[in-house]
């Protein structure tokens, strides 16, 4: 059984969809830490999926970057430690989807 989620870094409702996923609590603060440095100083926006295993204790396991755009600028690589780092709550799954935007905050975008 897969599950999904969606966590927009950078984004006002990053702590809220990041509680909805099954647990998987990840502050906007945190996923700004994640935020690819070379995008973020050239202020480029991306998204990455991660697709991952589920371990017994919630541990996001043996994930792989399924889409990553624009490719090339870290989106993917920022996903998958982000994935490492979650843990859910519900674990009756043993696949899930992690979708992440990365989108700069209002006070960053030109």
């Amino acid at each position: 059984m897969r599950s999904k989620a969606s966590i927009f870094a950078g984004a006002v409702a990053a702590t809220l969809v990041a509680r909805h996923a099954h647990g998987a609590a990840i502050t906007q603060a945190e996923l700004m830490r994640f935020y690819p440095p070379n995008a973020l100083e050239r202020r480029v926006e991306g998204r990455a999926t991660v697709a991952c295993a589920v371990a017994r204790d919630g541990a996001l396991r043996r994930c792989r970057v399924v889409r990553e755009t624009p490719s090339g600028w870290g989106f993917g690589e920022a996903a998958l430690k982000v994935a490492d780092r979650a843990r859910l709550k519900s674990h009756r799954h043993d696949r899930f989807t992690l979708q992440l935007v990365f989108r700069l905050p209002a006070t960053q975008r030109s």
